[in-house]
């Protein structure tokens, strides 16, 4: 009788270490209060009245060297200052604009990348042509998915085509080096 309830604490046991294993870990987080971009509060939208809320709070947490924004809060005018609007720069100052009240965004840890893309292409090895290769490119790479650096990458070769991060230019000739995997994380 003792072997077997032995057994079954067992089998349950490993049954609820297999459920803790597979159950996602809680990402950390940080909110901002009134968000500023340039010493502005940011504009709910990323252009005019386009792309609004969920874009113009990626790219601040981006832009903050976390994660995704994993909520936010519209804050209606009118405000009493002029907000401005991330994607253009633009400013918005009458009583209709709206800014953020918050966003919170998520703590990254670190990201592997297998063969990264930009626009459908894979991600050149070099930022310029041929230029500003390795590192530097890694590093824009991870910048444009919210992470502060690329902690570890691969170089491959042969591969088309490619396009570099800084102008967009593509190598479609066969012979270009890309990335075959880049690490991203915000450790120092």
């Amino acid at each position: 009788m003792f072997e077997r309830l032995t057994c079954v604490a067992r089998t349950g046991l490993a049954a609820l270490a297999l459920m803790v294993a597979i159950l996602p870990a809680q990402a950390e987080t940080q909110t901002f209060g009134e968000p500023r971009y340039k010493g502005q509060l940011i504009d709910w939208c990323y252009t005019w009245s386009t792309d609004c809320g969920k874009l113009p709070a990626d790219r601040y947490c981006a832009m903050k060297h976390f994660g995704n924004a994993t909520d936010f809060e519209q804050k209606n005018g009118p405000l009493g200052e002029p907000t401005i609007l991330m994607g253009d720069g633009k400013t918005c100052s009458g009583d209709n604009c709206s800014a953020f009240e918050s966003i919170t965004c998520e703590t990254a840890g670190a990201k592997r990348f297998e063969a990264p893309t930009f626009k459908g292409k894979r991600v050149d090895w070099c930022y310029r042509w041929s230029a500003d290769c390795g590192k530097k490119a890694a590093d824009r790479f991870c910048s444009t998915k919210g992470f502060a650096r690329a902690l570890e990458f691969e170089q491959g070769e042969n591969i088309a085509p490619t396009i570099t991060l800084f102008d967009g230019k593509q190598c479609t000739d066969g012979k270009c080096d890309a990335f075959g995997y880049i690490l991203c994380g915000n450790e120092q």
